[in-house]
């Protein structure tokens, strides 16, 4: 007898995008969150947020995009960067091209930076950077002073940039920026992340200078429960 195929359940990451018909529940959780951060981050001049999990499967890259969008709602002009360049998942998410993108950019120095920035129409013309080509050494690339250049120079464009980081207890990527960011979200998976994680990722966060935390999106709890919905993240290598 033939052994039974398993189902693999595809995820339509369209109707999890925050729009303006999403489930009113998830709306107001997000200009919750949106409101939390104009809060936590006041004064002039563009505000850099990092958003980073302590391991995979969180789902900080779909809170990315929302807390992006919801900003760009707020009427606020905002740029989402893909810098997970070891797994980036914006692109798919967002039904984008993966490059060119923000690699591509750093690799290439006949390349403008306005070449790799897009525009959603779906999310009213947000502005997203994709990751790009996977390169060998992430690490190195994030460290260069091209990528602080460039985002000194996107700051003079943008009230908020939102960037979509690995998570923090697998790689160092998501902190070697902090002195560039000016406050991180720490993604929270209900019933998926550890308590030890958490305080693993506090940790790593303790001993980078200048990281400062904004707070925790508490994810994928039932919408009676006022939650933002069930997202995945891949296999880590």
């Amino acid at each position: 007898m033939a052994k039974s195929k398993k189902r693999v359940q595809r995820i339509n990451w369209a109707q999890m995008l925050l729009t303006e018909k999403s489930p009113w529940v998830i709306q107001e959780a997000y200009r919750e969150l949106r409101t939390n951060i104009m809060f936590s981050l006041p004064g002039d001049g563009c505000k850099v947020i990092g958003v980073t999990s302590p391991d995979r499967s969180a789902g900080k890259s779909l809170n990315s995009i929302n807390l992006a969008s919801s900003l760009h709602e707020a009427g606020k002009r905002v740029l989402l960067m893909d810098c997970d360049l070891r797994l980036p998942t914006v692109h798919s998410k967002m039904g984008l091209k993966q490059e060119p993108g923000f690699t591509n950019y750093l690799a290439d120095s006949s390349m403008s930076i306005n070449s790799v920035i897009g525009s959603v129409v779906s999310l009213g013309g947000l502005h997203v950077i994709t990751a790009g080509l996977l390169m060998a050494d992430p690490t190195r690339l994030l460290m260069s002073e091209k990528v602080r250049e460039t985002l000194v120079e996107l700051k003079s464009y943008y009230d908020y940039i939102v960037i979509d980081l690995p998570p923090v207890n697998m790689v160092t990527d998501a902190l070697l920026l902090a002195d560039m960011i000016d406050g991180y979200l720490l993604v929270i998976r209900h019933e998926v992340t550890q308590r030890k994680s958490i305080e693993e990722a506090l940790n790593k966060f303790s001993f980078a200078k200048n990281a400062e935390i904004l707070g925790f999106v508490y994810n994928d709890v039932s919408i009676q429960a006022k939650a933002k919905g069930a997202y995945t993240y891949g296999q880590y290598k």
